[in-house]
C-alpha cells in the first residue's frame, strides 16, 4: 500500500497540538511502515526530523506563485490543498489520501480519502462564545467538506467520534479512533532534578506550582480556572497556578477574564520552547485543565506520565484521556475546581494514588499503537473502495 498523506500544516512552526499530533503520527507512522510506502507531502522543505525513513519520502509541493487570489475566489479554500495536491505524481499514484479533517480537500476525486478530525468544538452548544463568525463558518464548511468526501473516519478520542456522527450524520461504522499519543521518552517520571531547577529558574517559576499547559484562548477556560484558584487561595492553597502558552485567537477575551486576578499567585509565562516542557511539567505539584469541548488532551497524557497528578474538566476528549486516573470535575463549577485544587495539592495518599494510576493510564498511549489504529483505518479505506 502506497499512503499520502498531506502534512502542510503539521510543516508550519506553530507550537500547536494539531501540529504537533500530526508530527508526532507520521514519526510513527514512517517507523511502523514495513513493506508499506509513505509520500509526505509539504509545501516547503521538511523543518522537522525524524520524518526520513526508506519507506517514507518528503514530497514538497510548491504553491502556485500567479493566480491564488483568483483561485480562492474559484476554488474557496486554499489553492494548494484544492488545486495544487491533485496535479502531484505522489497523490496521483497513492492508494489512499490522509488529511487533517479541517483542512480543504482536494477539488476533484482521487484515490481512497480518509480525513482525521481532531476537533469540533466550533460546532458545539456555545460555541459563538470562544471562536469568532468567519473562523467559525470556515471551520465548519472546510471540516464538513472533508468528512463527507471521505471514504473513511478517523477520530481523536470516543467524543470526538460521537460528535461527529451526531453533527455531520457520518455513519458511525465507518468512524476509527485512533487516540494520540504520549512521547514516554521525553515525558517521564524519573526527570532529571537539575534540569528541572534551571528550567524553572529560566521561566522565573518558584515552586510549589499547580501547572496548565495551552494555547490561551476562551475555550481554554482559563478565566474559570483563575477565579476556582483564586478561591482555594483564599482557602489555603499557597501554590502558584502557572498559565504557560501562547497568547492564541480571542486572547483579549482572555486577558479580560484574567484581570484582577493575575497578580494574586498567577503566573503567565508565555510560549514555552518545547525543549522546556518536559521538565516544568515534572517539576509541577499537579497539572490542571478544564478546557470546555478539547477534543483530546496530549497534555494531560504527559503530565501523568511525568507522574504528575491531573485535575481535569469531565466532559469532551479531556474525559477520555484522563479516564479515572484523574480527579474528575465540571468545568462550569468553580468551587469544584477550587475544592480540587486542595485536595491534589493536600492529601499525599491521594497523590500517591493518582501517580500510580496516572503512569499506568499514560503507558497505554502510544504513538505507535496510533500508527497501528491509522494503518488499519487506511487499509480499510483500500479494501472497500
Amino acid at each position: 500500500m502506497r499512503a499520502a498523506i498531506n502534512l502542510r500544516n503539521a510543516n508550519l512552526m506553530v507550537a500547536d497540538g494539531h501540529g504537533e499530533s500530526m508530527r508526532s503520527l507520521t514519526r510513527a507512522l514512517v517507523d511502523t511502515a514495513d513493506a508499506r510506502r509513505l509520500d509526505l507531502l509539504m509545501d516547503a522543505p521538511c523543518r522537522f526530523s525524524g520524518f526520513e525513513g526508506p519507506t517514507a519520502t518528503t514530497r514538497v509541493l510548491h504553491p502556485f506563485k500567479l493566480g491564488n487570489r483568483l483561485l480562492t475566489r474559484t476554488l474557496g479554500g486554499d489553492p494548494w490543498y484544492r488545486a495544487r495536491v491533485p496535479l502531484a505524481r505522489a497523490w496521483r499514484a497513492a492508494d489512499v489520501y490522509l488529511q487533517s479533517a479541517h483542512e480543504p480537500p482536494p477539488f476533484v476525486s482521487g484515490p481512497p480519502h480518509v480525513a482525521m478530525v481532531h476537533d469540533v468544538a466550533f460546532m458545539r452548544p456555545g460555541a459563538g462564545a470562544f471562536y469568532e463568525a468567519p473562523t467559525r463558518s470556515y471551520l465548519d464548511q472546510w471540516t464538513a467538506s472533508s468528512i463527507h468526501r471521505a471514504d473513511r473516519l478517523l477520530a481523536v478520542s470516543d467524543w470526538v467520534r460521537d460528535e461527529v456522527v451526531r453533527i455531520y450524520g457520518y455513519p458511525a461504522e465507518r468512524v476509527d479512533v485512533a487516540p494520540h499519543g504520549v512521547d514516554g521518552d521525553r515525558f517521564k517520571a524519573d526527570a532529571d532534578p537539575h534540569s528541572v531547577t534551571d528550567t524553572l529558574n529560566r521561566l522565573c517559576i518558584q515552586a510549589p506550582y499547580v501547572l496548565f499547559l495551552g494555547t490561551l484562548q476562551p475555550r481554554k477556560n482559563v478565566g474559570a480556572l483563575a477565579r476556582a484558584y483564586a478561591k482555594a487561595r483564599r482557602r489555603g492553597l499557597a501554590h502558584t497556578l502557572v498559565l504557560a502558552g501562547a497568547p492564541g485567537w480571542r486572547y483579549s477575551d482572555v486577558a479580560a477574564d484574567l484581570d484582577g486576578i493575575s497578580g494574586e499567585g498567577i503566573r503567565l509565562t508565555g510560549a514555552v520552547d518545547p525543549d522546556d516542557l518536559p521538565s516544568l511539567l515534572a517539576g509541577a505539584s499537579a497539572f490542571v485543565s478544564v478546557a470546555i469541548d478539547e477534543g483530546f488532551g496530549m497534555p494531560i497524557l504527559e503530565a501523568m506520565a511525568s507522574g504528575v497528578p491531573v485535575v481535569a474538566a469531565s466532559q469532551g476528549g479531556l474525559a477520555d484521556a484522563a479516564g479515572d486516573a484523574g480527579i474528575s470535575v465540571d468545568p462550569h463549577d468553580p468551587d469544584a475546581i477550587a475544592d480540587a485544587l486542595l485536595q491534589v495539592t493536600g492529601d499525599e495518599s491521594l497523590r500517591d494514588d493518582l501517580r500510580t494510576r496516572g503512569l499506568a493510564r499514560a503507558a497505554e498511549f502510544t504513538w505507535s499503537r496510533t500508527a497501528q489504529c491509522v494503518w488499519q483505518s487506511l487499509e480499510q479505506a483500500c479494501a472497500s473502495s
